[in-house]
Formats: structure tokens, C-alpha cells, sequence
């Protein structure tokens, strides 16, 4: 079952991770997305700011929603999703 769309949490600099949920049913799901697979969304190596993560989070959300589903169908572990750079293939 795909998961739906929660809320932004926000960026946490020190993991260099963006933080959201998502539902699954009645279920809260916390997922993050490591800066690296976020700058690939980005198509840049330099990358943006701290400040500027929530933005990006928005601007490519639903691809990153998508993955963050796509992730969840496949897993064995139901606790978090993580989505890392090799994941992070633009949709």
C-alpha cells in the first residue's frame, strides 16, 4: 500500500539529513533524505544552504514522496524510510 503524504519536519544539519512524514493508513512513517540525494534532485555538486533545504524538499516533493513509497512497498524494516543518494534517481 503507497504511502501519503505527511508533513515536513525539517533539516537537520548535523546528520546533513531533510526530515518529513508520511501515513500509512492511520499510521505516521518518518522518513528523511540524505543532502546528497537532495542535491541530486538538484543536479548540483555544490549544493544549497541549510535554509534553503526546506525549499528544495518542496520543489522535487513528490518525486521524493514517490521514493519514500517506493522504499516502504519493498522494505522489511517498517519503522523509518531513509533515502540515500543512489536512490535518489530523478522520476
Amino acid at each position: 500500500m503507497p504511502l501519503t503524504r505527511g508533513a515536513p519536519i525539517g533539516y537537520d544539519a548535523q546528520r546533513m539529513v531533510f526530515r518529513f512524514s508520511m501515513m500509512d493508513g492511520n499510521r505516521v512513517v518518518f522518513c528523511e533524505i540524505s543532502k546528497a540525494a537532495m542535491d541530486r534532485f538538484l543536479n548540483s555538486r555544490r549544493g544549497v544552504g541549510a535554509v534553503e533545504r526546506a525549499a528544495t524538499f518542496i520543489q522535487f516533493r513528490d518525486a521524493i514522496e514517490r521514493i519514500a513509497s517506493d522504499i516502504w512497498d519493498t522494505s522489511r524494516d517498517k519503522h523509518f524510510v531513509r533515502i540515500f543518494y543512489k536512490q535518489s534517481r530523478r522520476h
